[in-house]
């Protein structure tokens, strides 16, 4: 009998198993490619949640920087609501916190309330897909500085954003964010710069005429055998939220900071930097590049510097004119002795409330150092000398009002001697503050040591020699071959009552998590 009758099916057999792998082949690719697509949603839906969740925590860090109202010592939201020595800080014993989600907000102002809960929620749709977005903030820190400008409220928020899609493929993300004013102290306002123009045009900082910026210590200058200062070829850092045009071959010891970047022609319409007419580098000042350029190279903001103005004097000084001269005395401009003092000559003005001082024909005002000047405009003229004397340990502050004058700080005819008990010039003894936008007018010199703060007006520099310190203006013009001599005691809290200058909100953290 052939054995092969026995075998009769396993065809069969064989076909039903190969069938079956094949299914089972089939299966698993369809459930693979199920599990990609399913993956692919999964991602997608997630990447929307979280650009929901992004756009929560911007919308609600936008609210808080331009449109919320900080808390001051008076007013409706008085900082005496809070309780600042703890984090979170506190109203009612718990942590102060504005929501979307009207049961978890902790405000005392309702209308702040309800304005963060328009502000920081919505949603955000592709015409397929609608994503959802909340937001909470929480006030971490709260303190008040003083500034230029007056008392300033600072504060650090903690934003957490929700973003969610609903519906059978729901998605939920959660970013959290931290943002906050930095706060640097310093003997004066904007301490940072040697020079910083505050406008963002071409050309708001120019440099021309061979001019050398630098920078010393005041405190411990090294000097010359004559006792001038041998400055150090660094930190003589200047700065603009435009650009800096430099002809002439003008040399940085320094950085230059600035939003723009890269070196071109900024009059053709480009955004650069720095312009230059001639040979320029970015660093690196060789013998066999004599021309003009910034050791320390470039450095980019990440956003326009604002420095706010500082507060007019109040009450305002009158308008009134105070002619002096060589030959005038005290009693001839009709000063009380309270606050003038001297002889014809050398006369000396202590802190006090002027008109229009008008120096002419030689004459020498020293100003009284310890105390604050109120003056409507200051002008130099016929070789004259505005003086702090010597001993000038606390520093004269002068605020300019400027009302009705072209030119409220007007050296253009005299000059200005400012040094410590050591003879080394000393700009932190001699600071001038202007609110106006009006042009200032200032000269260099031997012994010229002064800081001036005026970030709304334009302010030319000439008649060549030196400036011990630091200028804020709109624009800054030296083309009258003024070296800028930074005194680098300007930027540290040098004295018993420093000045903040608050710069702006910046998102320090980032996270994000999935759920």
């Amino acid at each position: 009998m052939d054995k092969r009758v026995n075998e009769k099916g396993v065809a069969l057999i064989f076909a039903v198993i190969l069938v079956l792998i094949l299914s089972v082949m089939g299966v698993s690719i369809m459930f693979l490619s199920q599990s990609e697509t399913w993956s692919s949603l999964n991602y997608r839906m997630m990447t929307q949640a979280r650009y929901g969740a992004e756009a929560g925590l911007n919308t609600a860090a936008n609210y808080i920087v331009n449109n919320y109202t900080a808390p001051t010592t008076l007013g409706t939201d008085p900082l005496s609501n809070y309780d600042m020595t703890k984090s979170p800080v506190q109203f009612g014993g718990n942590p102060v916190v504005l929501s979307t989600t009207q049961s978890l907000s902790n405000y005392p102002i309702a209308a702040i309330e309800t304005a963060f809960q328009t502000a920081a929620q919505g949603s955000l749709t592709d015409g397929k897909t609608t994503v959802s977005y909340t937001a909470s903030a929480t006030l971490i820190a709260m303190s008040q500085v003083t500034t230029a400008g007056g008392p300033v409220t600072v504060q650090t928020w903690s934003i957490t954003a929700d973003g969610s899609i609903g519906g059978a493929g729901n998605a939920l993300e959660e970013v959290t964010g931290i943002i906050e004013r930095q706060v640097t102290f310093g003997a004066v306002p904007a301490p940072s710069y040697g020079l910083f123009a505050t406008g963002n045009q071409c050309g708001s900082l120019t440099l021309s005429g061979g001019i050398t910026i630098e920078s010393y210590d005041s405190k411990h200058a090294n000097l010359t055998s004559k006792g001038v200062v041998i400055p150090d070829a660094y930190d003589g850092n200047i700065g603009s939220n435009g650009n800096l045009n430099e002809s002439g071959g003008a040399v940085v010891d320094g950085t230059m900071s600035t939003p723009r970047t890269g070196v071109g022609n900024c009059a053709s319409g480009g955004v650069d930097a720095w312009s230059d007419s001639g040979k320029a580098t970015v660093s690196g000042c060789t013998a066999a590049l004599p021309a003009a350029c910034v050791t320390g190279g470039l450095v980019n903001l990440p956003q326009a510097v604002v420095d706010t103005a500082p507060a007019l004097p109040s009450p305002l000084p009158p308008t009134t004119n105070i002619q002096i001269t060589k030959n005038s005395t005290c009693s001839s401009l009709g000063l009380s002795v309270t606050i003038c003092s001297g002889v014809a000559g050398s006369l000396i003005l202590g802190p006090g409330t002027y008109g229009n001082i008008a120096l002419s024909g030689g004459a020498l005002v020293t100003l009284s150092p310890g105390g604050s000047y109120s003056i409507n405009s200051i002008s130099l003229a016929g070789n004259s000398t505005l003086s702090t004397g010597a001993n000038n340990a606390i520093p004269a502050i002068v605020n300019i009002a400027g009302q009705g004058q072209a030119n409220p700080l007007n050296f253009s005819g005299g000059g200005v001697t400012n040094v410590n008990s050591t003879g080394v010039p000393s700009p932190v003894n001699l600071q001038f503050l202007y609110a106006g936008t009006q042009q200032l007018n200032l000269v260099g010199g031997s012994q010229t040591a002064a800081t001036v703060y005026a970030p709304n007006a334009p302010i030319s520099l000439a008649g060549g020699s030196n400036w011990y310190g630091s200028l804020v203006g709109s624009t800054i013009n030296d083309s009258g071959g003024v070296n800028i001599y930074y005194d680098r005691q300007l930027s540290g809290p040098s004295s018993s009552n420093p000045i903040a200058t608050v710069g702006n909100f910046m998102m320090d953290s980032f996270s994000w998590s999935r759920f």
